[in-house]
């Protein structure tokens, strides 16, 4: 078994996967795919790779659409003015739905300690 196959294994074998864990499978594969694998698994990976960054840059970047009164928006304008930034999400959860799914599965529970 590789060192790559054995990290997968142990990660997906628990059940509280952190975010360190997860991405380290996530970049091994994509590296193992660009610099060990063939050709066509080296072509494939980087087209889908480039793919998904163009969704990420032309559908999901974008800045945030405000529908109030024209006073209140000059009011954020002023006070507030990072709402009128552009928003950049995590791009390997780009999604909304995507993150909420993600949150639950590399979400690290803590023990809580309390006496009745």
């Amino acid at each position: 078994m590789t060192a790559g196959a054995a990290l997968a294994y142990y990660v997906l074998s628990h059940k509280q996967l952190s975010i360190t864990a997860t991405c380290s499978v996530i970049a091994y594969g994509i590296l193992h795919a660009l610099f060990f694998a063939s050709a066509a698994w080296r072509a494939t990976t980087l087209a889908l790779l480039f793919l998904y960054l163009l969704y990420y840059w032309l559908y999901v970047v974008q800045t945030p659409l405000l529908h109030c009164q024209q006073s209140f928006r000059v009011f954020l304008r002023r006070h507030c003015p990072t709402v009128f930034q552009t928003y950049y999400p995590t791009v390997w959860v780009a999604g909304g739905i995507a993150r909420t799914l993600a949150r639950t599965f590399i979400q690290q529970r803590m023990p809580v300690n309390f006496n009745r």
